[in-house]
């Protein structure tokens, strides 16, 4: 137990009889919007004279559990890795 400069007295948890009220709650518990994920790149197909590389992406959503649900492609269509701001 302690004073302090203002003569509030301070105790320890454990001599309170009532639960500690929470310090976080739960808010925004809906789904986010679908969006596209990307893989790095793989390497390149030729050391030179162009080659190719190949990623994979998929279209997922973030679910308000905090799980991902992979989605069919046309659910993130018309959506850019730049509108999602994954560049």
């Amino acid at each position: 137990m302690s004073v302090d400069q203002q003569d509030i007295l301070t105790v320890s948890e454990d001599e309170c009889r009532e639960f500690k009220p929470p310090i976080l709650q739960p808010c925004n518990q809906v789904d986010c919007p679908s969006a596209w994920e990307t893989e790095l790149w793989q390497q390149c197909s030729q050391s030179c004279g162009g080659g190719i590389q190949v990623r994979k992406v998929y279209c997922k959503q973030l679910l308000s559990t905090g799980a991902y649900r992979k989605l069919e492609d046309r659910a993130c269509w018309g959506k850019t890795d730049h509108q999602q701001g994954l560049w």
